[in-house]
């Protein structure tokens, strides 16, 4: 189900795209900061790190960062965005079955486990599990299925982001469709840049993303050795299972 170089093909322009996120970045990092800070946690291993939106600012924190992704030109890009002396091991590989090491914390920000199908999901689980320490945490967001299924996303064709930094003007257009029976989530998209007033580069693809409801990944965590210790709304809004978008959940590896 994966298709990782959709990643690839405008990576140098990913970030125009997330500056939109910011708020949910530092939502993100509120939530980390503070169960990290209940636990100890120390070391954390990043899986599907993209350009480092939360690698970087958890080493400025002090953590020791071990950044990975499947994408090349994405990890070229957090690297060089990456500030001198920050404590961040960077590392090409798949959360499904690559071996960094062992670590107090993983993440799994930003819908990355919703490219994977349900199998390799769990196989990917299995995999984190073996990565962390004893009651180590693993935090992960995703859309919520019962929440879309309440009517809560957008048919037809939309703009999902439009802007302009630094003389860098950029739009994207989605449309999206779903299996609301199997939770399979389809967006089309074209994205187009322009530098100043030069013609515009045109970028298209296909995001295909398997989404689950909270009581779902609450089975598939537990059946993988986790214990789910609270659902968040990613975005900073009180969570409800029928309302929250973007649920995120902190997990706790069971000994």
């Amino acid at each position: 189900m994966a298709t990782y170089q959709i990643f690839d093909t405008a990576a140098q322009y990913y970030d125009l795209f997330e500056l939109k996120s910011q708020p949910t970045h530092e939502n993100i990092m509120k939530i980390l900061e503070d169960h990290f800070a209940q636990h100890g946690v120390k070391s954390v291993l990043d899986f599907a790190c993209g350009t480092g939106a939360q690698s970087i600012p958890l080493a400025k924190k002090g953590y020791r960062v071990t950044a990975c992704d499947i994408s090349v030109a994405m990890l070229e890009i957090a690297q060089r965005k990456s500030p001198c002396g920050c404590d961040i091991a960077w590392k090409q590989g798949d959360m499904r079955q690559s071996q960094m090491g062992t670590f107090d914390a993983v993440i799994a920000m930003l819908n990355a486990i919703g490219y994977l199908s349900v199998s390799e999901f769990m196989t990917a689980l299995r995999n984190i599990r073996q990565h962390l320490v004893p009651s180590g945490l693993f935090v992960c967001d995703n859309a919520n299925l019962e929440a879309i299924r309440a009517g809560g996303y957008v048919t037809g064709k939309m703009i999902d982001t439009a802007g302009e930094h630094n003389g860098t003007k950029f739009v994207r257009l989605c449309q999206s469709t779903i299996d609301l029976t199997r939770g399979q989530f389809t967006t089309q998209w074209e994205a187009y840049i322009q530098q100043g007033i030069q013609a515009a580069e045109t970028f298209t693809g296909t995001w295909r993303r398997q989404i689950y409801t909270c009581e779902e990944l609450e089975q598939m965590l537990t059946t993988a050795g986790f214990r789910v210790l609270k659902f968040y709304d990613r975005n900073g809004g009180e969570f409800h299972p029928k309302k929250t978008f973007s649920a995120l959940v902190v997990a706790e590896r069971q000994t």
